[in-house]
């Protein structure tokens, strides 16, 4: 399979990768092969190959929402870094963004050019890309605030730019499906002197979530509700499988101890949601993905 991969330029080819390496949970299997993309023009390769080989895939950010099984798992994990980043005006600030760019060094860059408005993001793991996907937000703000086109890769239909307007965006949802793979977009942001606001909102990030291994919040919050306060009310706090644990400061944060596995976090979630509706008659919705290839 390497020698297949090896005349795409953009291209590298890891086989039975470990994504626990990786995973910001620190859970997750070998993966029969890692395909890093540090070109978006290399994708329609990438599909040809695919296509032909009939193999399994999915596409992958900085495995910060993903909760992937163990053991061997066939098929491979695409992973999508480009990270170009391009000021388009200065009036208002208009900026195109390689989707495999992580969203603090995204803001970082901004700051430098004295470009504000994404401060409450500051601290959130992963890519713009997937921010983008799941809508990622913080203190009231969401990435689709800034978003004006997103540019979209799928082996079903290749490159295609959509308009925000074109998405259906909600509370960490976007209507983008599975195999879409989001490449790029242009934001429109705003110039203003905030420059200790990135200060501030890790220092209120630091407060308020918890340390470890984790996949961040791994419930949606319900209608006007706090997921975090109905796992707390329901007894949950520092319950744990294995070495899977609800966090004490936040009780939406699932924590790796030191060896949790996959099963352990699973099991974990299906009691939570058992135990908050039986006592609040609300099923909470998973915020992170559980990946099954």
């Amino acid at each position: 399979m390497r020698e297949i991969f090896k005349g795409i330029k953009g291209v590298l080819i890891e086989e039975n990768f470990p994504l626990s390496k990786i995973s910001s949970i620190g859970i997750g299997g070998k993966i029969r092969y890692l395909i890093k993309i540090k070109n978006k023009n290399s994708l329609p390769f990438v599909k040809e190959i695919v296509e032909k080989e009939k193999m399994k895939y999915v596409f992958i950010g900085k495995l910060t929402n993903m909760l992937f099984p163990e053991g061997l798992l066939e098929g491979m994990a695409i992973q999508y870094q480009e990270a170009y980043f391009e000021q388009l005006e200065k009036d208002p600030p208009i900026i195109k963004v390689g989707a495999g760019i992580s969203l603090t060094n995204l803001i970082l860059k901004l700051q430098n050019l004295s470009i504000y408005g994404l401060e409450p993001l500051i601290g959130i793991p992963g890519s713009l890309g997937g921010a983008i996907k799941m809508n990622a937000g913080a203190f009231g703000v969401s990435i689709s605030d800034f978003l004006s086109e997103i540019e979209v890769f799928s082996f079903k239909e290749g490159f295609k730019i959509l308009k925000k307007e074109e998405v259906n965006f909600g509370y960490r949802y976007s209507s983008f499906k599975d195999e879409e793979l989001i490449v790029g977009a242009i934001l429109i942001v705003k110039k203003e002197n905030q420059k200790y606001l990135i200060e501030e909102y890790l220092k209120k990030r630091n407060e308020k979530f918890p340390k470890g291994k984790s996949l961040g919040c791994v419930f949606k919050n319900p209608n006007n509700l706090s997921a975090g306060k109905l796992i707390e009310k329901a007894g949950l706090k520092n319950f744990n499988v294995g070495d899977a644990v609800i966090s004490d400061k936040h009780a939406n944060f699932i924590i790796n101890r030191k060896k949790a596995r996959f099963l352990d976090v699973y099991e974990l979630i299906q009691i939570v949601k058992e135990r908050v509706y039986k006592k609040f008659g609300v099923l909470l919705e998973e915020e992170i993905k559980i990946v099954d290839i």
